[in-house]
């Protein structure tokens, strides 16, 4: 049988909301990069499948 006495004392949410924040910072520095205005040229190479600066 079960045991189920720490049933409820886990509460993930906390810790999922932080991987969350960190992700949409982390993807927001990537996109400023790729689109922003002022990207120095930086951009994806489709024919070499890299990053180029």
């Amino acid at each position: 049988m079960v045991n189920l006495h720490n049933v409820g004392t886990f509460n993930a949410k906390p810790n999922l909301e932080l991987m969350i924040k960190t992700l949409k910072r982390d993807w927001a520095i990537v996109y400023d990069m790729r689109s922003g205005k002022n990207n120095s040229s930086f951009g994806w190479d489709k024919h070499k499948q890299l990053v180029v600066a």
